[in-house]
């Protein structure tokens, strides 16, 4: 008697046993999903299953080339290791389809190396959208013909000259967002218009960079940390919402946000500025200054005792739409009350300039005498204040080198006392007031 059988995927197989699926039964579009969540060599070592999969992995659409991804030995000697690197790209890169790359990372110390070159391969550019390259020589081939389809540029530790770039930048009408870190080789960079679609620029910090100059009219937001005074060029056209600038030896930042940035960016919405000051403040004319800005964050470093922190507020006064203000000081003095001669706390004229200002914090905050006056400044003249808050600890998130930590006991002790003292008791009951 036959024995009788039952349909699975296509095949025949007896009643009493279980059916077996097979790898070449699953749909094409469910192994290919499957593939591209897997990491780099996991999906390498599926690939080897079976002809569909293979097929697949050709197509993958994520290539992220790091020694951690590759799975290379830390203890084999760093030539070794570097060898290996390359071999691993070439051969991945030849065995792809070449269509489909989604986002291509490279990042290994390839200083001997240009890219892209004989030696190291590269991928075909048309459907590239997002690509980083780290620790390497950056040269376009005299055949290069662009990347039509890249959006993301992120180049860290890339040795790439001012016109190279350029001409590379040339040919990506599609970017929207532009990285560059510690590319040593740039003095003067120009963004054309042909960056119709770039919305962000991120250079953090390319330490020769002196000139930066931008024609690409959809720009929003820029972000710069720089180690010496960066001059800004801006088309006309252009209408900036967002800056986030960091001058590391700047004479003064305050007065490179009143001459270059006010006239520069009249309809900035909000600006992170870090850096150096004198604490100084000259008359300006009415066009220096921020007729648009609704956010400020600034953060002054290397501030001596010697120096008045209630002069911010007339640099503050230049921001008349204000609605939220962050201080991050390095204030060193010691609490109002513990000072020799407890002195009276000075103000100035009020005149309620602040009609927007909701939220003040600072942080850093000593309960110093200037600071104090600074932080009853804006108590007095900010009409709609919501919120109040005064930390004694630096933001680590905007630090990059950070300062002290918790109070000790005695100073604790009168740095509460100062506050419960002199801002307490000033605040109306509508404002919330926090402290720590």
């Amino acid at each position: 008697m036959a024995k009788r059988m039952n349909p699975c995927h296509g095949k025949l197989v007896p009643k009493n046993k279980r059916a077996i699926l097979q790898f070449d039964d699953i749909p094409e579009d469910v192994v290919f999903l499957i593939i591209r969540l897997l990491s780099l060599t996991n999906a390498a070592r599926v690939s080897m299953v079976s002809q569909k999969w293979l097929q697949s992995w050709r197509l993958y659409p994520n290539l992220e080339f790091t020694s951690k991804a590759l799975g290379l030995n830390k203890r084999v000697h760093k030539q070794g290791r570097r060898a290996k690197f390359v071999r691993c790209v070439n051969t991945i890169i030849r065995h792809h389809a070449g269509t489909g790359i989604n986002s291509f990372t490279l990042k290994r110390n390839l200083n001997n190396h240009n890219f892209p070159s004989s030696n190291v391969a590269a991928p075909e550019p048309t459907s590239i959208e997002h690509l980083k390259l780290c620790f390497m020589n950056l040269r376009p081939l005299p055949t290069f013909s662009g990347l039509r389809s890249l959006k993301t540029l992120d180049l860290a530790l890339v040795c790439i000259t001012t016109e190279d770039l350029e001409s590379l930048l040339s040919y990506t009408p599609a970017l929207q967002q532009l990285k560059l870190r510690q590319c040593p080789m740039l003095e003067y960079l120009k963004i054309t218009d042909v960056l119709a679609k770039l919305v962000y620029i991120d250079i953090v910090p390319c330490l020769w960079l002196k000139i930066l100059e931008i024609h690409a009219q959809n720009l929003v937001a820029i972000n710069t940390y720089n180690i010496c005074h960066l001059k800004i060029v801006l088309s006309e056209a252009l209408v900036l919402k967002g800056a986030h600038i960091e001058l590391v030896l700047s004479s003064d930042v305050i007065e490179y946000a009143f001459t270059d940035l006010a006239p520069l960016m009249p309809d900035l919405e909000s600006l992170f500025l870090s850096g150096c000051t004198e604490m100084i403040i000259s008359r300006r004319p009415p066009s220096n200054r921020f007729h648009c800005l609704k956010q400020l964050e600034l953060k002054l470093q290397d501030i001596s005792t010697k120096y008045d922190l209630l002069f911010l507020a007339k640099f503050v006064d230049a921001a008349p739409v204000l609605e939220a203000l962050v201080f991050h000081l390095e204030d060193i003095e010691e609490p109002f009350c513990y000072m020799e001669k407890e002195a009276e706390l000075r103000s100035l004229e009020k005149h309620c300039p602040h009609k927007n200002l909701k939220l003040v914090k600072m942080t850093g905050f000593s309960a110093g005498r200037s600071s104090l006056e600074l932080a009853l400044y804006f108590v007095e003249n900010s009409p709609a204040l919501e919120l109040l808050i005064l930390d004694h600890r630096l933001d680590r998130s905007v630090c990059r080198i950070t300062f002290g930590g918790d109070l000790d006991a005695k100073c604790s002790k009168g740095y509460e006392h100062t506050i419960s003292k002199y801002v307490s008791n000033a605040i109306p009951r509508r404002v919330r007031l926090s402290y720590s």
